[in-house]
């Protein structure tokens, strides 16, 4: 398989086994060998190298490359779908794709993985369908690079040769991609990459937001903005703490680095989040930088935080005879972020079910709490611990107790997996239904203690007893 550059001026021309990238400059050779005829040279060995420099000369303008055979191989396009792609980058990033999959033959494979905040497989190499869109829907808030590549490599098996196609603005976040240069050396796995950049001239962004780190109940204090605006023109304001708008307006800059100004005063112990939005003229081509945000603290005792199931909490009332400034709030209702979590100094989570706080916030309380030495507390009940869904995730293994040798009664489990033709339908990330069957009875008997018994049945035409 050849990739070729969409940008290149002429038409690749193939001579047997060699390739010219660039062969416009082969018709130099007209008019340098007439040249030749008519100034000849004093002598035939002058002749002869001035003819051999022409040519070499020539040679190199064309970009000649030796075609030498190869083996089939798997190449695996990693396309960023994160919000700081151009905005019409899906759409070239899918033509880019049709091309390779035109220039395949029968033994060559071709894998898609999108990333953005996550990896996520749209096209296997076994497959051998047209691939017209992306499936999968990465968060587009982030653009985790090495997530990616670790994906690709893992769809190339070892031994085998491939390549990975990055598709990217170079903007990553998260771990470093280079650490897996060298795993991808070792394969002999080659990373090419092909550039999707927006364009920075007019750019409006906020290059700072200065506050101080923290301050006293009652403190007043300045913030001061920097922001960037490449030429004249009335930029307007808004400042929001904790999503209150607490200033706007508007001011003339002129080009370079300009300021904005604003004082406030803290209240109760807790964190402050500011918020400053920026706007400047409608031709601004990368508008995301045209906002930012910042985090104050404010010393003094943070409230305790209690989530539970309905919102109200005995425990609450409690709390507060004993002089804790708390907050209860029902685990479906609640924003889970850092910046919110931010504002408590522990998080009580009072029998409520697993699924009710989320994928984000069994993800960021343990984040939260390492990082930042809250605290965190579990009340007893029938949505608690494993039997409220904690076996197994980051809040489980967070807790003093152990929630995988929990005393049990045994249980005897029969699994029935339908295997009809339905079970085949696509279903996004390059799987298909019968896959999420599998994956879901495999993790359900890695869940089994030595006293259960399992039993597996496929269902197509009639039962199957597997297990």
């Amino acid at each position: 398989m050849r990739i070729f550059d969409e940008r290149q001026s002429t038409v690749p021309l193939n001579i047997g086994p060699i390739f010219f990238q660039q062969p416009i400059w082969l018709l130099l050779l007209l008019p340098l060998t007439v040249m030749l005829l008519i100034w000849r040279m004093p002598s035939r060995l002058l002749t002869v190298l001035r003819t051999v420099l022409i040519v070499l000369l020539v040679s190199a303008m064309t970009q000649p490359q030796l075609m030498l055979p190869m083996r089939s191989g798997t190449i695996v396009v990693l396309a960023d779908r994160s919000r700081s792609m151009p905005s019409h980058s899906e759409e070239q990033q899918l033509q880019a794709i049709e091309l390779l999959m035109r220039q395949m033959d029968d033994r060559d494979r071709l894998a898609v993985v999108s990333f953005g905040a996550s990896a996520m497989v749209d096209r296997r190499p076994g497959s051998r369908e047209t691939f017209s869109k992306f499936e999968s829907e990465p968060s587009r808030d982030a653009s985790d690079l090495y997530a990616a590549i670790d994906e690709a490599l893992k769809l190339i098996p070892v031994g085998d040769s491939g390549r990975l196609l990055v598709f990217s603005d170079g903007r990553w976040t998260g771990r470093n991609p280079n650490d897996l240069a060298a795993r991808a050396l070792q394969r002999a796995i080659p990373i090419d990459y092909r550039l999707y950049e927006r364009s920075e001239s007019g750019d409006v962004a906020i290059l700072s937001l200065e506050t101080p780190a923290s301050v006293l109940p009652g403190e007043a204090y300045t913030l001061t903005a920097w922001v960037r605006v490449p030429v004249a023109q009335e930029i307007e304001f808004e400042l929001l703490n904790n999503g209150r708008v607490i200033a706007s307006g508007s001011k003339s800059f002129s080009s370079g680095d300009g300021w904005l100004t604003f004082r406030d005063r803290a209240g109760l112990p807790g964190t402050i989040q500011y918020t400053l939005r920026v706007n400047g003229n409608e031709y601004d081509p990368v508008p995301e930088n045209n906002r930012l945000q910042k985090l104050v603290g404010i010393d003094g005792a943070k409230p305790i935080l209690i989530v539970n199931q309905t919102g109200v909490s005995k425990l609450s009332e409690i709390l507060a005879h004993s002089g804790m400034r708390n907050e209860v709030v029902h685990g479906g209702d609640f924003e889970w972020s850092l910046q919110n979590l931010s504002r408590y100094s522990g998080i009580i989570l009072e029998n409520i079910d697993a699924k009710q706080i989320g994928t984000t916030g069994l993800q960021l309380i343990p984040e939260w709490v390492r990082n930042t030495g809250a605290g965190m507390m579990m009340t007893g009940g029938r949505s608690s611990f494993a039997s409220g869904g904690y076996y197994q995730t980051e809040v489980g293994e967070l807790l003093p107790v152990s929630l995988k040798d929990h005393p049990k009664l045994s249980s005897a489990i029969v699994v029935a997996i339908d295997r009809s033709g339905s079970m085949s339908m696509p279903i996004g990330g390059g799987r298909i239904k019968l896959d999420l069957a599998n994956l879901g009875t495999a993790e359900l008997i890695r869940m089994l203690s030595p006293l259960d018994e399992i039993g597996v049945i496929a269902m197509h035409t009639g039962p199957h007893e597997v297990v």
